[in-house]
C-alpha cells in the first residue's frame, strides 16, 4: 500500500488556496518619530549613568540605565535594567551534546505526570465506520461544485486542479485504508516504544504493514515518536515524545497538553476544565507554581530546573482579551554556570542546530496543568574555567555595536504598505548567561555571554503583535571570553 506521507502538506495547500480573506489587523496609536539628536559615542553615554557599588554579597545591583541613538539616527536604544550586576571574573565553559529521549525516560516522565493511571496509544486508530464517514465526506468534497463553493468561483484552472488532485489523493487514501481497518477499535495500552512518525498520523498510517519500534536509538534522519492519551485529575491529556537527528537539525522532546476538539479555541478548551481564573495569579501563586514545576521535573528524572512564572490574560479567537487568566512559565536547567541560559528568540540557527534546552509550562492559578513542552535536552561533558573580559570592555563593545544598528536590523514584521519612521529597542534585561556554540557535528559548548534582551517597536507602524509575535528578542550577545559579537544567524541557536 502506498503511504501518503505528504498528505498533510498537500492539505495545508488546499486550506491556503481556500482562504477567503486577509488577517484582521488591530490598529494601535502610531509611535513617535525617532529623534536622532543623541549620537552614539563614548561621550554621549555618560559613565555616571551607571552606578557602580561596593562588590559585596549584600549590595544593591549596579544597574544599567542609558539612552542611545544609532549613528544614522534610525534606531533609538533604551537600556533600563536596575538588576544588572556586572560581570564575574571567571565562569566555566561546558561541553554538551544532544540527549536522546529513551523509553525508560518517557516511562518515568509519564509516571511523574499521571501517577498510576494507564496511558493508551493515541493518533491513527480509526474503525471502518469512521473511515466510511470520511470517504463519504471527501466524495462530496472532490466534486467541482464543492470545490468552487469552498474556494471561490474565481479559481484559475491550475488552482482548481491543485485543489481537486489534493482532495482526490485524500479520498484515495481513505478508500484503501478502509480495506485494512478493523471493524471496531479497542484502546491499546501504551507500550512506551517509539515508532516512525507516520505510524501515529491518521492520514499517513499504513494499515497493511508492521512498523519498526525503538527504545533507545533510531536510524539517523528518521523521525520517531511516542503518542499516548491519559488522565490527570479527571482531565484528558495528550502525551508525546519525539526524537530525530538529521543533517542540519535535531530534536529530543517530551510534551503534554489538554486534549481538545480540533478547531476549538485554546481559551475555550482551558475554560472547559473549570480551572481558569477571572483574576491574575497572586505572587504567592506564582512562586508556588515555580516550585511545583521544579519538583515535577525532578520527579521526571531530569535534574534540577529553575522556573520564572508570570500571570497572563488569555485571548479570544478574535483577538480580544478574554478576562480569564493562567500562569505561564519558562524553565532552564541548573548547571555549573549559575545563571540563566540565553534563549535565542529570533533568527534561524545554522547547520547542526536544534531547539534550545528549555521547558515551557502553562497552568491554572490553582496549579492545574494545561501544557508542558520540554525540548532540546542535552548531556553534559567536560567543563573548564575561563577568565572573562572586564565590564568596561563589554560596555565599549556594546555601544560600538549598537551604533551600527539600522532599520534593516529589525525583527518586527511590517507590511509592504507600512511606512516606518524609525526603530526603538527597549532593552529591559542585561544579563550574563550561557549560549550554545557549535563545536562540531551535534556537539556544542555553553559559553558565557552578556545578553541584551528586550522588545522593539517600529515607529509609525501599527502594532501587529497580536498576530505576529516577533517583537521580543535577544538583540545583542557578546562572547565574554574575548569580547566578540555573536551573530546568531551563523553561530548557532
Amino acid at each position: 500500500m502506498k503511504r501518503l506521507i505528504c498528505i498533510l502538506l498537500l492539505l495545508s495547500l488546499t486550506l491556503s488556496l481556500c482562504s477567503c480573506g486577509e488577517a484582521k489587523q488591530k490598529e494601535t496609536p502610531q509611535g513617535e518619530s525617532l529623534s536622532a539628536d543623541i549620537p552614539l559615542t563614548e561621550e554621549s553615554a555618560a559613565p555616571e549613568e551607571i552606578t557602580v557599588v561596593d562588590g559585596t554579597e549584600d549590595h544593591t545591583p549596579m544597574g544599567w540605565n542609558e539612552e542611545l541613538t544609532s549613528t544614522n539616527g534610525e534606531v533609538k536604544i533604551i537600556i533600563r535594567d536596575d538588576a544588572f550586576d556586572g560581570i564575574p571574573e571567571a565562569l566555566p565553559v561546558i561541553a554538551v551534546q544532544p540527549k536522546l529521549v529513551t523509553s525508560d525516560m518517557v516511562r518515568q516522565a509519564a509516571a511523574a505526570i499521571f501517577g498510576d493511571a494507564p496511558l493508551y496509544e493515541y493518533g491513527w486508530q480509526l474503525s471502518r465506520e469512521e473511515i466510511g464517514k470520511r470517504i463519504a465526506a471527501w466524495e462530496v468534497g472532490v466534486t467541482p461544485e464543492a470545490i468552487r463553493e469552498a474556494c471561490g468561483e474565481d479559481l484559475t484552472e491550475e488552482q482548481y486542479e491543485q485543489v481537486r488532485s489534493t482532495r482526490q489523493a485524500i479520498l484515495d487514501y481513505y478508500r484503501e485504508a478502509w480495506a485494512h481497518a478493523p471493524e471496531d477499535i479497542t484502546p491499546k495500552e501504551c507500550d512506551y516504544l517509539f515508532r516512525p512518525s507516520e505510524y501515529w498520523q491518521e492520514q499517513s498510517h499504513d494499515y497493511s504493514i508492521e512498523y519498526p519500534t525503538y527504545t533507545d536509538s533510531a536510524p539517523f534522519g528518521v523521525d520517531v515518536e511516542l503518542s499516548a492519551r491519559g488522565q490527570r485529575d479527571g482531565i484528558d491529556y495528550i502525551f508525546k515524545s519525539h526524537n530525530v537527528e538529521r543533517a542540519g537539525f535535531w530534536d529530543h522532546s517530551i510534551s503534554m497538553w489538554v486534549d481538545e476538539i480540533a478547531g476549538t479555541p485554546q481559551v475555550d478548551t482551558y475554560e472547559a476544565t473549570g480551572h481558569l481564573s477571572g483574576t491574575p495569579a497572586t505572587d504567592e501563586e506564582l512562586r508556588q507554581a515555580e516550585q511545583d514545576a521544579a519538583e515535577l521535573l525532578r520527579e521526571m528524572g531530569l535534574g534540577e530546573w529553575r522556573f520564572e512564572a508570570k500571570a497572563q490574560e488569555m485571548y479570544n479567537v478574535d483577538g480580544t482579551l478574554a478576562h480569564l487568566y493562567c500562569i505561564v512559565m519558562d524553565g532552564w536547567r541548573i548547571r555549573e554556570i549559575p545563571i540563566r541560559p540565553v534563549v535565542v528568540t529570533t533568527w534561524a540557527g545554522p547547520a547542526n542546530g536544534g531547539w534550545n534546552e528549555c521547558c515551557s509550562i502553562t497552568c491554572a492559578n490553582d496549579g492545574t496543568l494545561f501544557y508542558l513542552n520540554l525540548r532540546g535536552l542535552m548531556d553534559e561533558g567536560v567543563s573548564k574555567e575561563t577568565t572573562l573580559i572586564s565590564l568596561d570592555q563589554a560596555m565599549s563593545v556594546a555601544r560600538e555595536t549598537m551604533s551600527a544598528w539600522t532599520m534593516n536590523d529589525r525583527i518586527r514584521y511590517i507590511f509592504d504598505t507600512d511606512v516606518p519612521m524609525g526603530l526603538t529597542r527597549d532593552i529591559t534585561r542585561v544579563s550574563v548567561g550561557c549560549y550554545r556554540m557549535p563545536t562540531g557535528d551535534f556537539s556544542y559548548e555553553l559559553v558565557p555571554v552578556l545578553c541584551f534582551h528586550g522588545e522593539e517597536s517600529v515607529d509609525g507602524v501599527p502594532d501587529y503583535s497580536e498576530y505576529f509575535r516577533d517583537k521580543e528578542a535577544d538583540f545583542l550577545l557578546i562572547d565574554l571570553r574575548d569580547g566578540s559579537v555573536i551573530d546568531k544567524r551563523t553561530n548557532g541557536s
